[in-house]
């Protein structure tokens, strides 16, 4: 038992510390570190200077409380169900738009969620609300930068339109020189406003749309332009719908069918086939539930007068529900993006806390050491 003991011990720790580590580094749960968000970023930088004439309403019109009053009453009239296994490209793969809309809202908002919205209508109400230029959706984690750049130390949101008038690509281009020539030497000054950047770039790429029909069109890695026209002209009449408060259940399902139509090259089809697999995997929360019973299980065998009412049989049974837990996320994980989860520190993680846990089971069984 006191194998077991230890394992849960640190499996729970190595589960706690995933979830501040991907809170803190905003890494993509889908095999994307901040790395590849960065990279995205600088191109949606481009295509967002191209909409910078576009009407985005100053905080000037309506304050960011009212603004948010407001966009929460609006966005949760969308039925994210409609479109939650919309295929998108990002980042090398498809994915349904329920990941793309997790992984792009914890970046700039570091929370998949917001105003009690799931992470579905928050992103694509940013797109049709009125005011989303005014909502205060841009996280500056970094308060000595906060105050460096003229905000109050204690404010840690900010809307597109307040940032608008810092000028930021400009700021970040000698550090983006910088970076080039040698990464480890940014300061941490510098890795912050870096970071702000891409996520304004972000930020704006999305409440513009730019972001949306971009991940939608899929002639980018076909190499055939124009080939996803029909696809764009569809979801723009889907966003003009949901603008004008009309029924959007034929636009979304035309949508969603013309999207899974569109082809693919051979690298990406076997994507199309898991859509609806990992929306199912994101609403399951299968490593929260794995995280909450190993720590059930860990009060259980660490409470001495606990620990003496229970026999070995039902001490397996009860480990075996998170381990259980662990290894059915693991291998959906593996089997949606199709590879190791070696490619950063969520997934290793992930990979290290399942390691501890199979390990100290197996010395558990071989010495019964109850």
């Amino acid at each position: 038992m006191k194998f077991i003991r230890q394992s849960l011990v640190c499996t729970f720790l190595f589960f706690l510390s995933q979830e501040l580590w991907s809170q803190i580094q905003k890494i993509n749960p889908h095999g994307t570190s901040q790395a590849p968000a960065v990279t995205q970023a600088e191109e949606l930088s481009a295509s967002s200077k191209k909409t910078q004439e576009n009407a985005i309403p100053t905080t000037t019109q309506i304050s960011s409380e009212e603004a948010e009053r407001a966009f929460a009453i609006f966005a949760a009239k969308i039925d994210s169900r409609e479109i939650e296994s919309l295929p998108v490209q990002n980042n090398g793969r498809i994915k349904p738009l329920d990941s793309l809309s997790r992984e792009s809202n914890l970046y700039i908002f570091g929370s998949r969620s917001k105003w009690g919205l799931d992470p579905i209508q928050l992103y694509i109400g940013l797109i049709v609300f009125e005011y989303n230029g005014a909502l205060e959706i841009v996280e500056m984690r970094d308060a000595d930068l906060r105050e460096n750049l003229g905000f109050k130390r204690d404010h840690q949101f900010y809307s597109v339109a307040d940032l608008d008038q810092l000028n930021l690509d400009e700021r970040v281009k000698p550090i983006l020189e910088k970076e080039r020539a040698n990464k480890r030497s940014l300061t941490p000054s510098e890795k912050s406003l870096l970071e702000l950047s891409n996520q304004y770039n972000l930020a704006r790429a999305m409440i513009t749309g730019n972001h949306f029909l971009s991940s939608i069109d899929f002639s980018t890695i076909n190499d055939t332009p124009n080939a996803s026209t029909e696809v764009i002209n569809t979801a723009k009449e889907y966003l003009t719908a949901l603008a004008q408060h009309q029924s959007t259940l034929t636009l979304s399902k035309s949508l969603v069918e013309k999207a899974k139509l569109q082809k693919t090259p051979d690298l990406f089809t076997r994507y199309m086939q898991t859509l609806e697999l990992e929306v199912f995997h994101n609403h399951l929360h299968i490593f929260l539930w794995a995280a909450f019973f190993y720590f059930l299980c860990g009060i259980c065998f660490l409470t001495a007068s606990i620990r003496r009412r229970l026999n070995p049989m039902f001490s397996w049974a009860l480990y075996a529900i998170p381990l259980c837990l662990h290894v059915l996320g693991f291998a959906t994980r593996v089997y949606i993006t199709g590879f190791a989860p070696v490619t950063n520190m969520y997934g290793t993680m992930l990979w290290v806390a399942l390691g501890v846990a199979l390990f100290s089971s197996i010395l558990l069984s071989l010495y019964k050491n109850f």
